[in-house]
């Protein structure tokens, strides 16, 4: 919990956090999505395949996969759109979109 007493700095009070954490499922799920992006050279605007099929080949829960497709939205790999046509396509990215997949890619390579 952060704690703010009579100096203007929060300090935290809760449990240590530490950098040695087990890696989340749908971390290795979103790693192996990009795996899969970058092998087949997707485009931007290259639309991923639908939800039933993921769910088929990666063998995981819709909350798993679901999560896992966010982790890539949120590092501006992919766009998510809901609805009908929608579902993830492969995001047209910025230059700082590309730094975080790649520091995100390159740190899972060795699991």
């Amino acid at each position: 919990m952060l704690t703010d007493e009579s100096n203007a700095t929060p300090t935290w009070t809760g449990a240590p956090m530490t950098a040695d954490r087990p890696v989340k499922l749908s971390e290795l799920v979103a790693k192996r999505i990009a795996d899969d992006i970058f092998a087949d050279g997707l485009a931007p605007g290259a639309r991923l395949p639908g939800e039933k099929e993921m769910l088929d080949r990666l063998q995981v829960s819709r909350g798993t996969l679901r999560e896992a497709l966010r982790i890539l939205e949120v590092h501006g790999l992919l766009v998510i759109r809901s609805g009908p046509g929608g579902g993830p396509t492969v995001a047209q990215m910025t230059a700082s979109d590309f730094s975080r997949v790649c520091s995100f890619y390159i740190s899972g390579r060795n699991q």
